[in-house]
């Protein structure tokens, strides 16, 4: 294939990468959360921090996508590159769906534990005194100060409590 046949495929992979960078940081301005969206990819890209990103600071972000994307390192852009980051994306694609899958089973498995616990007299339902129960006992919890109210700092506290127990759960996985 002559470098002149190449050269629209080089395009539309530079543009790509372009594309990528614009979607990403806007991604990233929207407060999104997760593994994708909790990167400062503008922050990536202005390497020398000075709040703008220059025109050596965008080529050195295409040279890096190129490279990404050029698996063969052959410096062109073929398919079975594209063949390759296909198999890559499906292979992430493949880790993700098992992650979800097992969160899944792990929320079925607490869900049930959850339902064994409020359900005292193990009939396999929960009456309406079981629920108010288990309901009055959460309360309690979240009331810290014991004066028979949440306060928003209590829920808050809570919330965050959560929040760190979550995350330690996901680490240990």
């Amino acid at each position: 294939m002559s470098n002149t046949a190449k050269l629209p495929k080089i395009l539309l992979a530079t543009a790509a990468g372009g594309l990528v960078l614009v979607g990403a940081m806007a991604q990233a301005e929207d407060g999104r959360k997760g593994p994708r969206h909790d990167r400062d990819i503008f922050a990536d890209a202005d390497t020398n921090g000075d709040g703008v990103i220059s025109r050596e600071e965008q080529a050195a972000m295409r040279d890096a996508a190129f490279e990404r994307m050029d698996h063969d390192g052959d410096g062109y852009l073929t398919e079975q590159d594209r063949a390759a980051m296909q198999a890559q994306r499906e292979e992430k694609r493949n880790e993700m769906r098992e992650r979800a899958r097992a969160r899944g089973e792990q929320m079925r498995e607490a869900r049930e534990a959850r339902q064994a616990e409020i359900d005292l007299n193990d009939d396999g339902v929960i009456s309406r005194e079981e629920f108010m129960a288990a309901e009055n006992q959460k309360i309690s919890r979240l009331d810290t100060d014991g004066d028979g109210t949440i306060t928003k700092e209590e829920a808050e506290a809570a919330k965050q409590e959560r929040r760190a127990r979550w995350s330690e759960r996901r680490k240990a996985e």
